[in-house]
């Protein structure tokens, strides 16, 4: 693709008015706001509104962003907007375009907002009920746990075809700082979701992040993982009414505080009673 002037990107667009733009930056903020950064915050904001006019299509030089940010306030980083993007490609929010020079070599980026995804949780309630067989068969096996979460798998891979992932996308390089462990869990359940393992542990940080902690957020891996085998159990019984990731957020965030209390009492001596 190359460079160009913005009129020549703007089919690229997602939505038919501003109003539709509007409403689909609403659903991506209800669903992902909370894994943003007070600064990441305000350089997503900035890029959208700088999207408005082409509903949803920008192609303004990242210097230029980050720029504007410092008319009015006490702006951001380059490095700052750069996480922004890597975090909003993640949750599906924009679709990064490079360009290239005429001359050669690349010039600037074109962002593309994208349709906000189904929840999961709406999904599976509007699947058709579909009976048992009468008599028992070889096939009764679909049945298991196993079988059934495969079968929600596949509902949530097809449900996510407009985002243009395939199923190669579950061999993607992770990011290098994601513990092998966290990925060893959470592998065989890539599937449910584009991107599955790193979105859980930007909300994995997220949460972290909440708490204050200055200890390494690999020191409570082990509570990370009890909280996505609870968020997926739940997932199997259908009692998540969000997505999977508000959900895992929200398990994780509830056992680093109790966590914190069981610390707390050590040190100060609190009953045991006062800290579950």
């Amino acid at each position: 693709m190359h460079s160009g002037h913005i009129d020549q990107f703007t089919h690229l667009s997602k939505f038919s008015s501003t109003e539709e733009f509007n409403q689909a930056i609403t659903v991506h903020f209800k669903h992902h706001l909370h894994q943003f950064t007070k600064a990441e915050i305000i350089a997503l904001t900035r890029l959208i509104r700088y999207s408005v006019k082409y509903n949803g299509v920008c192609n303004a030089r990242a210097a230029k962003i980050v720029q504007a940010t410092h008319q009015n306030n006490p702006g951001i980083s380059r490095s700052t907007f750069e996480r922004m993007l890597v975090k909003a490609r993640t949750f599906g929010i924009i679709k990064i375009y490079h360009t290239i020079r005429k001359g050669g070599g690349y010039s600037h980026c074109v962002y593309v907002f994208q349709l906000p995804e189904e929840p999961e949780a709406k999904q599976l309630k509007d699947r058709p009920h579909t009976e048992k067989p009468d008599a028992l068969t070889p096939q009764a096996i679909k049945n298991s746990p196993k079988a059934i979460l495969k079968h929600k798998a596949i509902k949530q891979d097809q449900d996510h075809s407009h985002t243009s992932t395939t199923a190669s996308s579950n061999n993607q390089i992770l990011h290098s700082t994601i513990p092998e462990r966290f990925v060893n869990v959470t592998e065989p359940f890539t599937t449910l979701a584009p991107q599955f393992t790193e979105r859980l542990w930007y909300s994995a940080l997220s949460a972290y992040k909440h708490t204050g902690s200055t200890e390494p957020v690999e020191d409570s891996l082990p509570l990370m993982i009890q909280a996505f085998k609870v968020t997926i159990a739940k997932y199997k019984d259908n009692h998540i009414e969000t997505t999977i990731f508000q959900y895992f957020y929200g398990t994780f965030l509830a056992l680093l505080a109790v966590e914190g209390r069981r610390k707390t009492a050590e040190k100060h001596g609190f009953p045991v009673w006062l800290v579950n």
